[in-house]
């Protein structure tokens, strides 16, 4: 615990000691600006021209270029050097087009300024059209390599649920093997069984007489009890039944896939898989359709077998 705090508060201490330069450049950047505004406004524009020197040395970057550059070239132009004063001005607005000047200058100097703006601008309208030409393009690639990327995605997806489906599909059809053999492999033991059972003894003709002559009782007569008449069985009624009832289960599945289907048509970003959706749900309700209109018709022979059933005259059991 004591080395990861010791850990830490060396961590601090570097940062702040790498945050020292910068801040003490910044400080000295902005003294250096000051003085030279303050020496401008006191008509000194040789020692301010020294003080822009010193803080060009000390530039952050193109804002504090530019900045230097207007004062500058106020400067050269409060001092009669004109063509020094528009090279200054050109400079910083080819720096940064839209800046301001920061200092109050007469409306000449302004005018000027402006006209070089206008130039400036001019001379940068072509490099600005293929700059944003560029960028345009650039971005078009990204997004078309996106849709790629999503596309490639979603394939990737698709194939992986194909493959897990394929696989679910082996295993079923695996167990359905296996309860089949197992199911062949119990008759064919019953079949031996029967086959090898011993027969029945035949009774000799010495064992015959022998047995005549040992009195024995005579059995019990077997006394068959009536049996209460029964009906047909609807079987042709059941089995409509059953069909009426896989395809009306059925439908319902198809029926709820075509609604979940829809619903992912509505939530897809993109147009096609808007489509491919739909076509999905469209299919899917045509078959439930399909099975409702079975289960019906099944409904309806299983209720036409249960009246004939009915109708029918009743069979005496042996």
């Amino acid at each position: 615990m004591k080395s990861l705090l010791r850990s830490l508060a060396l961590f601090g201490l570097l940062v702040a000691l790498c945050g020292l330069p910068a801040h003490a450049q910044s400080s000295a950047f902005d003294t250096y600006v000051n003085a030279a505004v303050r020496l401008y406004e006191s008509l000194e524009y040789e020692r301010a021209l020294e003080q822009l020197d010193k803080a060009k040395k000390l530039s952050r970057g193109v804002d504090d270029d530019a900045l230097l550059l207007f004062y500058e070239g106020a400067m050269k132009m409060d001092l009669g050097q004109m063509d020094q004063g528009r090279a200054a001005f050109k400079t910083a607005l080819l720096l940064k087009p839209d800046a301001v000047m920061p200092l109050k200058v007469s409306p000449k100097v302004r005018a000027e300024v402006e006209t070089i703006r206008a130039q400036v601008k001019k001379e940068l309208a072509p490099m600005l059209a293929r700059q944003e030409a560029e960028r345009k393009k650039q971005a078009d690639e990204e997004a078309r390599r996106l849709e790629e990327q999503r596309r490639a995605d979603a394939a990737k997806a698709d194939a992986a649920k194909a493959a897990e489906a394929a696989a679910r599909a082996k295993e079923e059809e695996a167990a359905r093997l296996k309860a089949a053999q197992e199911l062949a492999k119990k008759q064919a033991l019953e079949k031996q069984a029967v086959a090898v059972r011993p027969p029945d003894p035949v009774v000799q003709p010495s064992d015959a007489r022998m047995v005549e002559l040992v009195p024995h009782e005579r059995p019990p007569e077997l006394v068959v009890a009536p049996v209460a008449p029964g009906r047909k069985v609807p079987v042709v009624g059941l089995v409509f039944l059953g069909l009426g009832a896989a395809a009306g289960g059925t439908g319902a599945y198809f029926g709820v896939t075509s609604g979940q289907q829809v619903a992912r048509a509505r939530a897809a970003t993109y147009q096609d898989d808007t489509r491919a959706r739909l076509a999905e749900a469209q299919s899917s309700a045509t078959i439930a359709n399909v099975l409702f209109v079975s289960a019906a018709v099944a409904g309806a022979a299983a209720l036409i077998g249960f009246i004939v059933s009915l109708n029918s005259p009743a069979e005496v059991a042996p």
